[in-house]
Formats: structure tokens, C-alpha cells, sequence
């Protein structure tokens, strides 16, 4: 299965069965921990996905656009570092 097709499917999961600890997930999935585990990692990095506490859980539409935004517009003038969301220095 490619990794867009894995990543995917989780993210059905999780839309489906709202938040799960990772285990469940995996459970659930019927996929091997070494392939939900780097889905996973893609999943938040592609800020789709929040992984807290050992449970997983869909990032609401409105926080994904705007994470997204603030990490790929260079004009933007807000920037979230560690879900705090601070100006931009005007200096850099």
C-alpha cells in the first residue's frame, strides 16, 4: 500500500471513530505498528493529526488551514511555535 493510501485510511479512521490511543489505532487498522507509526508521523507533520498523551486525534479544519498557511506563506504576519501564536519579528 503506498503511503498516501495508508495515510488516508488512518485519517478515515479517525474520522470516523473520533479520538483513539495509538494502540487502538493500530488495532483498529489491522495495519503493523511500523506502518501506522510513520503514518502517523506524516499525518502531524502534515498538521492533519495532533498526537497527545498517547491518543490520537483529527486537528479541527480551521486550525489545519491555519497552521498551514502560517508554515508556507512567507508574508503572513502571525507564526505558531509550540501552539502559541506569536507576531513575526519584522527584523528577520
Amino acid at each position: 500500500m503506498r503511503d498516501e493510501d495508508l495515510d488516508w485510511c488512518l485519517f478515515a479512521l479517525l474520522e470516523q471513530a473520533g479520538d483513539l490511543p495509538v494502540a487502538t489505532l493500530i488495532d483498529r487498522s489491522g495495519l503493523a505498528a511500523e506502518q501506522v507509526i510513520p503514518s502517523i508521523e506524516r499525518l502531524i507533520n502534515l498538521h492533519m493529526i495532533e498526537h497527545v498523551d498517547g491518543v490520537v486525534h483529527l486537528i479541527p479544519v480551521g486550525q489545519m488551514r491555519l497552521e498551514n498557511i502560517c508554515r508556507y506563506s512567507n508574508d503572513f504576519p502571525v507564526t505558531i511555535e509550540n501552539g502559541v501564536i506569536r507576531v513575526k519579528d519584522e527584523r528577520r
